[in-house]
């Protein structure tokens, strides 16, 4: 599928089948009237008098500025890493 804004060529996607009525879905690409930056800040401290436990921290920010002229609905998805290492 090739995306036009007025004479103005936007983007290609790719378009799968459908059957007739369903709903399509086509990934255009990132607005670029919306900026999102994930800024993270790391901490490591020690814990524990005897035991001696080194605490890794992660701070994380995801900021969103839009340039849109009105209300946009947005979903920011943030993955949580998950270990099975007890230390």
């Amino acid at each position: 599928m090739d995306v036009f804004w007025g004479a103005d060529f936007l983007v290609t996607s790719r378009l799968d089948t459908t059957a007739a009525g369903a709903t399509i879905y086509a990934s255009l690409g990132a607005e670029p009237r919306i900026n999102i930056a994930r800024n993270v800040r790391y901490s490591e401290r020690e814990e524990g008098l005897l035991s001696g436990h080194t605490i890794h921290e992660e701070d994380i920010r995801i900021d969103v500025e839009s340039r849109m002229p009105n209300a946009v609905k947005m979903e920011i998805i943030e993955r949580v890493p998950v270990t099975d290492d007890k230390k």
